[in-house]
Parts: C-alpha cells; sequence; structure tokens
C-alpha cells in the first residue's frame, strides 16, 4: 500500500507538471523528453515501468475489493458487472480512481516498451489472482481473450502517443539494436579495462554501424550494461 499511495503521489506530480511546467524535473530544466510525462525521472521508459508497477499494485487492491463484495464461492462472472454497478463499494471505487490515474501517467510516458510490458503484467496478474476462480483446460481462454481485449482497447483509448510510436516506428528500434551490436564491437576490442569511463561518445562513431541513420550522434548507448561494459571493461 505504501508503493500504491506513493507512485500515486508521483503519477499526480507527473500529470500536474506536464500540464503546467513540461519544461521543468523539480525545479530544475529538463533538458530530454520535453514532450512527454517523465515526473521526477529523466527517461521516459524508466517512468513507464515505475508506473506501470506502481498500477500492478492499484489492480491486486482493486481485485481484493472486488474479490470481498463478492458471495464466497466460486464467481459467477456474468453476475459480477451487474453486482458492481447495482452498488458501487466506496472501496472499489477508490482504488479504480486510483488504478485509472496510474494508467494515466504510465500511457503519457509515451514509452513503448515501458507501457507495452505493463500491460502484459497486468493481464498476467489478472490471471494469476483470479486463477482459482478460472475455468479449467480450454475454458480459461476465454477470459484470457478478454482480458487481451482489455488491454488492446486501453491502448487505443489512452494510448494514442504509444500507439502511433508503434505504427510509425513498429515494435522495436532497428537503429538501436544497430548500436547494441556496435557497442558490442567497441567491448570486443577493450574487454579487459574498456576505453573510460565517459568515453562513449568519442569511442563509438570509430564502431557505428553502416545500418544506423548517418544524422544524429549517439552519446548515449541506451543500454546500461552494455555502455558500462564499453567503457569500464568486462571485468
Amino acid at each position: 500500500r505504501v508503493m500504491a499511495w506513493a507512485g500515486l503521489g508521483y503519477a499526480i506530480y507527473g500529470i500536474l507538471a506536464y500540464l503546467f511546467d513540461p519544461t521543468e524535473i523539480l525545479w530544475r530544466e529538463k533538458t530530454a523528453y520535453l514532450g512527454n510525462l517523465t515526473a521526477t525521472f529523466i527517461n521516459r521508459n524508466t517512468a513507464a515501468c515505475y508506473f506501470g508497477s506502481c498500477s500492478v499494485v492499484w489492480l491486486v487492491l482493486l481485485m481484493s475489493a472486488v474479490r470481498r463484495s463478492l458471495p464466497p464461492g466460486p464467481v459467477g462472472w456474468r453476475n459480477v458487472p451487474e453486482r458492481l454497478l447495482h452498488g458501487i463499494p466506496r472501496d472499489v471505487l477508490v482504488r479504480f480512481v486510483m488504478l485509472f490515474l496510474c494508467l494515466a501517467a504510465m500511457f503519457m510516458t509515451s514509452s513503448r516498451g515501458g507501457v507495452l510490458i505493463s500491460l502484459g503484467v497486468l493481464i498476467v496478474a489478472f490471471m494469476i489472482y483470479f486463477g482459482r476462480d478460472m475455468p479449467r483446460g480450454f475454458g480459461i481462454l476465454m477470459p484470457l481473450a478478454a482480458s487481451i481485449l482489455v488491454g488492446i482497447l486501453l491502448l487505443q483509448l489512452m494510448g494514442g502517443s504509444v500507439s502511433s510510436r508503434i505504427n510509425s516506428l513498429g515494435l522495436s528500434d532497428a537503429g538501436r539494436l544497430s548500436a547494441y551490436h556496435s557497442t558490442l564491437r567497441i567491448i570486443a576490442d577493450n574487454p579487459w579495462f574498456g576505453t573510460g569511463l565517459g568515453t562513449f561518445a568519442a569511442a563509438f562513431p570509430a564502431h557505428r554501424s553502416a545500418n544506423i541513420s548517418i544524422s544524429g550522434v549517439w552519446n548515449i548507448g541506451h543500454s546500461t550494461p552494455l555502455e558500462f561494459a564499453s567503457e569500464m571493461g568486462l571485468p
């Protein structure tokens, strides 16, 4: 619960900062991802993973409240919507709103990887939590398909910027994959001591793959382990 409420606080701060002061992070100049919500983080992928994690916690808390409001015994899934809408318990409504805010912050990061992984974990969390109440055998495919459909609907309704990035760039960044291969070549040439801490931007051009666009400067490796290994060596 501490993680859930802390994540909600960061989500509210991130949304307000994005709306009213998108050029600063905690009153310091924001230099990257100016068009995306990052809250107190520098990188939008980090922010997406954090808010996705908090969304999972709120989903578990929401499911526990929903389960308590249902009669003991096997869940009658067809009657759940009618029962909840007939008289929504206060804790269910509160936790649903908190989950929505964390999801909104997650989608506003526009991170493809962070959002898609988080949606996948949300689906897995739902399936695990209600696993004992799911039909056995092939019957479990129906709730699984429904969960995936809900995830797709969330992506379409709340994640417009994420969907547009997936449509234009695909699920993976070919340039980034080529950059990983180039960084591996730096490591292969300097396996023991690397090129020196902080020298990635200077060492990368000599190993830059021909598959990477000639525009732009790669000043970071987009992979902390690979970048550290290239600068400091494998040991």
